[in-house]
């Protein structure tokens, strides 16, 4: 997490275990992780935009829904 001025930047790291049917991709016991961005703005005191972005390539790959890019 870092910030300056009025903006807030936070990456952290959600992991979990599929645990049914995902996109045809069997359940697992493994787990996984996605890394996950949120990029605010604030003013007066209030956010009032805010972008997000996750690694959906890095997810898909490890649950085997997609190769891994060569």
């Amino acid at each position: 997490m870092f910030s300056s001025d009025d903006k807030l930047v936070v990456r952290f790291t959600m992991t979990g275990v599929l645990n049914g049917e995902f996109m045809g991709v069997p359940r697992d016991r493994q787990g996984d992780r996605a890394a996950r961005d949120h990029d605010l703005h604030f003013a007066d005191g209030r956010c009032v935009e805010r972008w997000s972005s996750a690694d959906m390539l890095g997810l898909l790959v490890q649950l085997g829904a997609v190769p891994p890019p060569a």
